[in-house]
């Protein structure tokens, strides 16, 4: 052994150490000292060692155990994601609470193995916590797989100027309404959907009716009418109905009728030329027109741009009377002299409103 003028000694490596240093100890095999806690941080490693000695031990015997060799070590560490979390091998009691988590100890007496699982859900239900604990609902449903979340009874919002209101609101403004929408709105009424497969099956969606600006619904038969200010309920309009009467035979051009049906009329007249009956030539009737006139007021005219050729020249007009205004259709030619002969009313109809 070397000796050293500052009386120290090298300390023998753990190969070469006495079975004996128990009982007769040399300097050099002396044990360095443990130190304190806190010295040191503390190593990660997978096995720790624990010193320990035993009731039928002779004098000073300690053994290196390591803490899954034995029953009698007490204290654990705690892993996160394989990291050494507080001070290790100092718990020796865990106590897992909450509804969510379940616990079981598995393998060797070392590991606890801990399962996030609310006891009673069914697959998709929510987890949230109520009563400082965490449980789940069957109203209240996510499904993954195309990312749809259902809410059976609908959604309480509390907006952010403390008032509670019970609906839901979808843009940036505030608006105490039960539906709120900033934006453009598509409303889909369907009889059946099945929005999550396996998980909740929507049967019927009903729109059951719509509140306008004086938070009435309204009644059957009404519209809902711009004020300028939002939408309204309203009676304020016309139906628009009426009959056909066909009067070909019977009103002809260049005569004056009155509409005396009380009503609006919708009239539409189609006088013309047959050319060749009435010995005329192409460039006679060529550039003809009709023209209609409500209490001598021109309110309709139709002008030949056919061919010069045709047999058969036809000016439809089409014009509404009021009730009790007088009317009448006539023929020029394209000098503007009016066909007083040679013309003959092909249709004349009549639509009363």
């Amino acid at each position: 052994m070397t000796n050293y003028f500052s009386k120290k000694v090298k300390t023998t490596p753990n190969n070469k150490l006495s079975s004996n240093r128990d009982l007769f100890l040399n300097l050099e095999q002396v044990e360095p000292s443990l130190g304190y806690p806190g010295e040191k941080p503390i190593k990660e490693s997978e096995n720790y060692y624990n010193l320990i000695t035993t009731d039928n031990s002779s004098l000073s015997e300690r053994f290196w155990v390591s803490n899954s060799d034995i029953t009698s070590v007490n204290g654990i560490s705690i892993f996160k994601d394989g990291l050494l979390s507080g001070p290790a091998n100092n718990i020796d009691e865990i106590n897992f609470s909450g509804n969510i988590l379940s616990a079981s100890a598995s393998g060797n007496i070392s590991t606890i193995t801990a399962t996030v699982n609310v006891s009673g859900s069914n697959l998709g239900e929510v987890v949230f916590t109520d009563t400082n604990d965490f449980t789940t609902s069957t109203k209240l449903y996510f499904n993954s797989s195309v990312g749809i979340l259902t809410v059976s009874d609908g959604i309480f919002v509390k907006d952010w100027f403390g008032t509670t209101i019970n609906g839901v609101g979808i843009g940036p403004n505030y608006s105490p309404e039960t539906l709120y929408v900033d934006g453009n709105a598509l409303f889909v009424i369907t009889e059946s959907e099945d929005l999550v497969s396996d998980i909740l099956t929507v049967n019927t969606i009903k729109a059951t009716y719509l509140i306008d600006v004086n938070d009435s619904a309204g009644n059957i038969n009404q519209i809902l009418s711009s004020t300028g200010a939002g939408v309204s309920w309203t009676s304020n309009f016309t139906t628009i109905s009426g009959d056909w009467g066909g009067q070909t035979g019977i009103r002809t051009d260049n005569v004056t009728y009155t509409n005396t049906t009380g009503s609006l009329l919708y009239v539409s007249a189609t006088p013309g030329i047959d050319r060749i009956a009435e010995g005329l030539t192409e460039s006679q009737i060529a550039g003809s027109y009709s023209i209609a006139e409500v209490d001598g007021i021109e309110v309709a005219r139709t002008r030949d741009n056919g061919t010069a050729n045709s047999r058969f020249l036809f000016l439809n007009v089409d014009f509404f009377v009021p009730n009790g205004s007088n009317y009448i259709v006539k023929v020029y030619n394209t000098t503007g002299t009016q066909w007083i002969s040679s013309i003959t009313t092909y249709s004349w109809s009549e639509f009363e409103f």
